[in-house]
């Protein structure tokens, strides 16, 4: 005979007492794995798919047994998928455009084929309002 109780059964346990077998002894609980570091930006961005699943497919390790309205989990997570790529799309751009100019990375790039100093670059600008010129860069230390 079954016993009123507030106890939340597991899938297997429900499995279990629908088959008609004994239910399974609880496992001991284990902590949880300890978190991963996330992932950086360039590393979050080329690892999404390219291409993710066909419209209407359910994401990868997604079953319709996890509870909650699915269809909506579902559509929160195409949304979501749509989102990425249009923001990796525009990471993409943003970063091609940055490499066509001359100063993306200049101090990270610029050794001079003089001297052979790494770094030691700077720009003239002009200031358009009164035609002033300046210096803009990375100079060596002052000694």
């Amino acid at each position: 005979m079954m016993q009123d109780s507030d106890k939340i059964l597991s899938q297997n346990e429900i499995d279990a007492m629908l088959a008609g077998g004994s239910m399974p002894t609880p496992a001991v609980a284990e902590p949880p794995p300890a978190p991963e570091a996330p992932p950086t930006v360039d590393q979050a961005v080329q690892s999404f798919p390219a291409n993710p699943a066909a419209p209407g497919a359910p994401p990868s390790g997604f079953s319709p047994g996890d509870g909650g309205d699915s269809a909506q989990l579902q559509q929160q997570v195409q949304g979501l998928t749509a989102q990425l790529q249009d923001l990796s799309r525009k990471v993409d751009e943003i970063v091609s455009g940055l490499q066509a100019t001359v100063g993306f990375n200049a101090q990270g790039t610029f050794t001079c084929n003089s001297c052979s100093a790494h770094g030691q670059v700077a720009a003239r600008l002009t200031c358009t309002a009164c035609g002033t010129e300046d210096w803009w860069g990375w100079f060596p230390p002052q000694q």
